[in-house]
């Protein structure tokens, strides 16, 4: 299968892992930050995951929570695709692309 996205770059970050993926419209950015019980506010411990395009000021961006890497990143992908619906030239990415690399990467399981 072709894909017309690849992982470019992986690494632990201070608070939780980081991947930037090569997409069509340039980088991708994806940071899964695990729970923390002190500051996490509801019943259960949840992942929070970020994705944008960039570190600049104005680059689209999700964040989302689950109970799983893998449930968070289905809920970024569900308030991204939102956004693309409603916001003018927000990137389109292709969620299932980014799950499968990801699984590849065992940044989800």
């Amino acid at each position: 299968m072709t894909r017309s996205m690849s992982l470019t770059a992986q690494c632990c970050e201070r608070d939780g892992l980081a991947y930037e993926l090569s997409c069509p419209h340039g980088a991708l950015c994806i940071s899964f930050f695990p729970p923390h019980a002190e500051l996490d506010f509801a019943a259960d411990s949840r992942w929070r995951i970020e994705a944008r395009t960039s570190g600049a000021a104005e680059a689209p961006i999700v964040t989302a929570w689950g109970r799983t890497r893998r449930r968070a990143l289905e809920e970024v992908a569900a308030r991204w695709d939102g956004r693309a619906r409603t916001v003018e030239r927000w990137p389109d990415v292709d969620w299932d692309e980014v799950a499968a690399i990801l699984e590849e990467a065992h940044g989800i399981q």
